[in-house]
């Protein structure tokens, strides 16, 4: 998915809302919502319920560039929510999906 530039990254996720809680409002602004699988990092505390940010994997690059534009100003909870391409190369693969 990353070689393939199908993947898009979702930053400034406020932390007092649930990983569910952000995927349904970031669905309801999609058109495709059945087309987008969520990669959250795994936390390091256990209070924590996720790390500020999380992938989005598409099977397809066309859907992957129709969620870009569909989220291009997506607020959550009156946070203006960051979205980008992820990079080709990864970091870390400690991911839960």
């Amino acid at each position: 998915m990353r070689s393939q530039r199908q993947l898009l990254v979702a930053k400034k996720i406020p932390f007092e809302f649930t990983c569910s809680e952000f995927e349904q409002a970031c669905c309801t602004k999609l058109s495709k919502p059945q087309t987008v699988k969520f990669f959250w990092r795994k936390v390091e505390k256990p209070w924590h319920k996720h790390r500020g940010w999380v992938m989005l994997g598409f099977r397809l690059r066309s859907d992957c560039r129709l969620a870009e534009e569909e989220l291009k100003s997506f607020e959550f909870h009156g946070q203006a929510i960051t979205i980008e391409r992820a990079s080709r190369v990864a970091v870390s693969s400690t991911y839960s999906g």
